[in-house]
């Protein structure tokens, strides 16, 4: 049994192929509008007042805005209202939230809680002008590994704490600004960058953490064009732009932005192989992520190999034993399908690689932290950190400037909190650079690798350090890592002090038998020690 939603009203699928009794599909139907129901949607169009159609508040302070038995729709200014009255809101759903409109608090203080079982989006700006709005959003509520927080506009609090308690993308159109004033930023699921204008987040002089990994990533349109699912995979797949490949929650929520009621097609397929399940296009094609090993109807990171899934219950189930194509098949819920690949037509979810993304860091007097690995998944455009210290505890930071000034650049301290560390620089005439005075340290209070790779060069500033107090620090630094110059300079009163460990300076494409070859444009070439290595 399958609900899909190719055209409104839900269609049984195979409706063609084989009778259903009128009962099943009542049924059926029922179970669709309860599958499509409770989102809250927060918009200048919706309606005013405590409560409305499917939805009702609830206590004094905080006052819980919750969606009941279907979609609801409340105005802006109910949630305004409260807060500027110095009043805590919670909106509260069991599927997703959607706020479409700006929120502008101008008075109070008061906090505002997202808190969904699956999906929040915002779409529109939050703000405060008066006093201190503290954010928290909250999406997966119900911990089922399905939900996560997509952002496309600013939020800017005025003291208050910026707390994101799951996944998040950031993918606005133009740069966005995420501002907690003097407040903490702390996100505790993974991050996804997927602005190529960049994401600044400034928190003045309060810690910045996040606890996972962090990556640029891609966007996410919809071809509204109906067409079989074999048409669309001719339409879509070029090595940058593609039927769309979803790995993670964090793409599945983007991924659900722009899908319509009626579902679309996603660029999985298992007709190669009956029943093995694999992305056929982008630079997963290949990627097997369910098999009939597996059970059906899973959902979360429990597909092959631990990839990620999402079926309906019963799914896939090759009715009619021709489906071997992948809808998502709603905007509510995103639950998978088989289709047939001929036969059925839908709109199709098109994934278009991106350029890496920038980020930019203020906190100030602050500690930036990252728990987790940064561009490893894929690169940063670039990263700049401005903050008293940079504790980086996830074992590897990778940028890629493509052929312009960017790469990493760290203000303050920096220290490691993982048994073996690479800051990787590619594709960047800009040098790594530990500012004068400044140290970078092993903080893992054992033995530990320490790997700095650039295209350029690397630059310890005067009276800089790098060092170990407890364990061996086994250190490269590797300049030119593509052979078009770029040397290393430890400046006067720089030190490298490895406490026992291995020290290279070196650099090429192969640090093991190339040299750091330094540039023209510098007064230095190769490798020039005017500090001290011990």
């Amino acid at each position: 049994m399958k609900i899909l939603n190719q055209t409104p009203p839900n269609h049984i699928h195979g409706l063609n192929y084989r009778v259903k009794s009128l009962v099943i599909f009542s049924i059926i139907l029922v179970l669709a509008i309860q599958v499509q129901a409770q989102s809250l949607t927060i918009s200048s169009g919706g309606v005013t007042g405590t409560s409305g159609t499917n939805w009702s508040t609830s206590g004094t302070n905080p006052v819980t805005i919750a969606a009941a038995v279907g979609d609801a729709n409340i105005n802006t200014t109910v949630v305004v209202n409260y807060l500027n009255a110095g009043i805590s809101v919670i909106l509260s759903a069991p599927a997703d939230i959607r706020l479409s409109d700006a929120i502008s608090k101008t008075a109070g203080t008061a906090s505002l809680t997202f808190q969904a079982g699956r999906d929040i989006f915002i779409q529109a700006g939050i703000s405060s002008t008066g006093s201190s709005l503290p954010l928290t959003f909250n999406a997966d509520s119900n911990n089922d590994n399905l939900g996560a927080i997509a952002v496309s506009d600013n939020l800017s609090t005025n003291g208050g704490a910026l707390t994101f308690e799951d996944d998040i993308t950031f993918n606005g159109i133009t740069a966005q600004t995420i501002n907690s004033g003097a407040a903490a930023i702390a996100f505790n699921g993974e991050v996804m960058l997927s602005n190529t204008s960049g994401v600044t987040l400034t928190a003045s002089d309060y810690d910045i953490i996040f606890t996972k990994a962090v990556n640029s990533g891609n966007s996410y349109s919809l071809d509204a064009t109906v067409k079989t699912w074999a048409d669309a995979f001719l339409a879509h797949n070029t090595t940058t732009s593609y039927l769309a490949t979803i790995t993670s929650k964090m793409e599945l929520a983007a991924a659900m932005a722009v899908v319509p009621a009626a579902g679309a097609w996603l660029g999985g397929s298992d007709e190669a192989t009956e029943g093995t399940w694999k992305w056929v296009t982008g630079p997963e094609a290949g990627t097997i992520f369910w098999t009939t090993a597996l059970s059906t109807g899973i959902k979360g990171y429990v597909g092959t190999n631990g990839s990620f899934v999402n079926w309906n219950t019963g799914e896939p189930n090759n009715s009619g034993s021709n489906e071997d194509a992948l809808q998502i098949r709603n905007n509510t819920d995103g639950y998978w399908n088989d289709l047939p690949t001929t036969s059925s037509t839908l709109a199709s979810v098109v994934e278009t690689q991106l350029s890496p993304s920038p980020l930019t860091i203020s906190a100030g007097t602050g500690t930036v932290t990252f728990g987790g690995p940064v561009g490893t998944g894929k690169p940063l455009k670039s990263l700049s950190v401005t903050a008293a210290s940079t504790a980086i505890n996830g074992g590897t930071v990778v940028t890629n400037s493509g052929s312009v000034s960017g790469g990493q650049s760290y203000s303050g301290n920096i220290t490691l909190g993982s048994a073996s560390t690479t800051l990787s620089m590619l594709d960047t005439p800009t040098d790594f650079t530990l500012n004068s005075g400044k140290t970078l340290t092993n903080a893992t209070n054992a033995d530990a690798s320490l790997t700095i790779k650039t295209t350029a060069g690397i630059v310890l500033g005067a009276n800089s350090g790098i060092s170990s107090a407890t364990g061996k620090l086994n250190t490269i630094l590797w300049a030119d890592t593509d052979g078009n110059g770029g040397g290393i300079f430890v400046n006067s009163g720089a030190s490298i002090t490895s406490n026992g460990g291995d020290v290279t300076l070196s650099g090429g494409t192969d640090y093991t038998t190339g040299y750091a070859r330094g540039t023209l444009a510098t007064n230095w070439s190769g490798v020039r020690l005017d500090g001290s290595i011990t």
